[in-house]
């Protein structure tokens, strides 16, 4: 389980996950601290008792599912956006590249608009690994 994935999880449980370092703080809406779960170990701290109801029994399964998850299989794959790094026109930066749904590059300036159910500007580690992109600069991009 990738630990965006756990915290969806939790949330739609009612809690509140807050990150804090290495660590996954998980609290009652209230803001009643429950437990700590640490985001690169097995280490799961309880900072209150009492989970005989249903709804704690819950949270200690998703709990357990993460702990259970390899540790290299919890965080999500980086994205980037990959920008030319000489512009194709003066005065004219932030170039990027696209692959269409047929498979076919092209560019895009810019935050420019484009349809993102058959165009791609947003690209994997892994997926840029087996793509040449000389010429082209990563920018990591969040969530």
């Amino acid at each position: 389980m990738k630990t965006k994935e756990f915290i969806e999880k939790v949330e739609a449980l009612g809690y509140v996950v807050r990150k804090d370092g290495e660590w996954l703080i998980v609290r009652t809406s209230g803001g009643l601290g429950l437990l700590r779960v640490k985001n690169n170990s097995q280490r799961i701290v309880f900072i209150t008792n009492g989970y005989e109801n249903s709804e704690r029994i819950g949270l200690l399964n998703v709990v357990v599912e993460y702990l259970n998850t390899p540790i290299a299989d919890r965080e999500e794959e980086k994205r980037y956006r990959l920008r030319l790094d000489v512009p194709l026109f003066e005065g004219i930066t932030g170039h990027y590249l696209t692959r269409h749904w047929t498979g076919i590059y092209g560019m895009a300036i810019g935050d420019s608009p484009y349809d993102e159910k058959t165009t791609q500007v947003i690209f994997t580690a892994s997926e840029i690994a087996e793509m040449d992109i000389t010429g082209f600069v990563k920018e990591e991009v969040e969530g």
